[in-house]
């Protein structure tokens, strides 16, 4: 299982790779522009990418295609990204990398059997029973198996919202998700320098508008007004996607995978790209 960290703008930055279990570091990588691989430190395992690979979905569509093409299992991550999990009934920062390690073990063996699997946000935590859900929002972490997903997917319409265009896809197709809730993934402020801070209002518009047009009716654009958070200013634009029926109207010749785990509410708004 390769554990492929997305990066630009950030050396010297990088949170997520903190929390890499000892266990997995040798099969972690960071997914970088060419400019930035030397700057990263000696003992990182570096991709570099070419300069037309200048977007979060190109780099998403190299890395599902098959970058690492030696491994079918791959695990791609922002760069950003902390953890938390219960500890005698509060949630807490994660704060020893050992504590990850049940996570990324359940993580793989997942994948042994859902194409796509991802890790529950912090947000709402308490509404999550663990081990795992079926068929909801995937976000920041997008664990993939390339062996059970269908190949040839279109994921870069957009420079942005490729990881959601990759879920919608799946679901639309038959394929379910599973979403841990063992341990929760939060992640430092969007539009942080770095990462995807060359996003617009308008292209976020456009991007959740596209989704939104090709999953109708289960993805709705919708206008939020955040009185926090007002990364993108007063008004942005966001998708609300019905993540379980899409999944459940799926064309009747789609590969049928019986649902297990744990159930929640069938809407949920989208996407942190």
């Amino acid at each position: 299982m390769i554990l492929a960290i997305m990066t630009r703008g950030r050396v010297g930055k990088q949170e997520t790779l903190k929390w890499i279990p000892s266990k997995y570091w040798k099969d972690t990588v960071l997914v970088c522009p060419e400019n930035e691989a030397s700057l990263h430190p000696g003992h990182v395992n570096i991709m570099a990418v070419p300069p037309k690979i200048d977007n979060y979905s190109k780099k998403f569509q190299l890395l599902y295609d098959g970058l690492f093409d030696y491994d079918e299992k791959i695990v791609i991550m922002d760069d950003d990204l902390y953890f938390n999990e219960y500890v005698d009934g509060r949630l807490c920062v994660i704060k020893d990398p050992v504590r990850l390690l049940p996570m990324f073990e359940l993580m793989d063996k997942l994948l042994d059997e859902f194409a796509l699997v991802g890790v529950h946000p912090r947000m709402m935590a308490n509404t999550a029973k663990p081990p795992y859900q079926i068929n909801s929002k995937i976000v920041t972490i997008q664990g993939i198996n390339r062996g059970l997903a269908p190949k040839g997917l279109r994921l870069d319409h957009s420079p942005i919202l490729a990881d959601v265009w990759l879920n919608c896809e799946l679901l639309s197709r038959g394929f379910a998700n599973a979403r841990i809730t063992t341990h929760f993934v939060d992640w430092l402020p969007s539009q942080s320098s770095g990462g995807c801070d060359y996003r617009t209002p308008e292209m976020q518009r456009d991007a959740t508008a596209a989704i939104a047009r090709a999953f109708h009716p289960y993805a709705e654009q919708v206008v939020k007004k955040p009185k926090t958070a007002k990364w993108l200013g007063d008004e942005r634009y966001d998708l609300r996607v019905r993540w379980k029926d899409l999944y459940n109207a799926r064309p009747k010749a789609a590969l049928n995978l019986v649902d297990r785990g744990t159930v929640e509410g069938s809407s949920e708004e989208a996407g942190r790209s």
